[in-house]
């Protein structure tokens, strides 16, 4: 079993180990995430702030050995046009705690309205629980620092998807509907 901390050399603080988990297991993480201030290599997988993409797109994709993403924190607005996000392969989704949910709906607008089609990442305080909706809303990669989530995943894949279980409860609605019974609300035993 992996660690669930490491120390920072700096002050020997413990630390969160980051694991990216991809929907079938944990991978090795082939993007580097760049400071603001750094420069930008030649080729390889990159991922830069949503402020640096907005202010140096044109020079960063200029290097055409680089695959592009972007990080986009809960606060940041990524745009309303298919062309903000052109030129990326991955955008990750900051998650700064997990009760915060702007980034599901950031994630479902990039998938449905702006028809991103490459790697959505959730980034942060991404717990166990939380991962189907995830899903749902897209993300298909995430990094995760909670160790409890890091030990489950470990185990075993994520809980039955919300998905599935929606869909049961419409088609017993539907089925409900089309045996006369007119619509009906199903309630919280249901």
């Amino acid at each position: 079993m992996s660690e669930d901390k490491h120390h920072d050399a700096a002050d020997g603080a413990a630390l969160p180990q980051t694991r990216l988990w991809d929907g079938d297991g944990f991978a090795t993480d082939v993007w580097r995430s760049l400071a603001d201030e750094e420069a930008l290599p030649s080729s390889g997988a990159i991922v830069v702030s949503l402020a640096r993409w907005q202010r140096e797109r044109h020079l960063i994709l200029a290097g055409g050995g680089r695959r592009v993403g972007v990080r986009v924190g809960p606060d940041e607005q990524i745009g309303e046009e298919r062309s903000v996000i052109d030129g990326l392969r991955l955008i990750v989704l900051l998650f700064p705690k997990f009760t915060d949910g702007r980034a599901y709906s950031t994630a479902r607008r990039l998938r449905e309205q702006l028809g991103f089609e490459g790697e959505l990442r959730a980034s942060g305080d991404v717990l166990f629980d939380q991962l189907p909706l995830m899903i749902r809303c897209g993300f298909g990669s995430f990094e995760i620092t909670d160790a409890a989530t890091i030990r489950k995943l470990e185990r075993s894949a994520p809980p039955v998807s919300l998905a599935s279980y929606q869909q049961r409860l419409l088609g017993r609605m539907c089925r409900s509907t089309a045996d006369g019974g007119g619509a009906r609300h199903l309630s919280a035993a249901e």
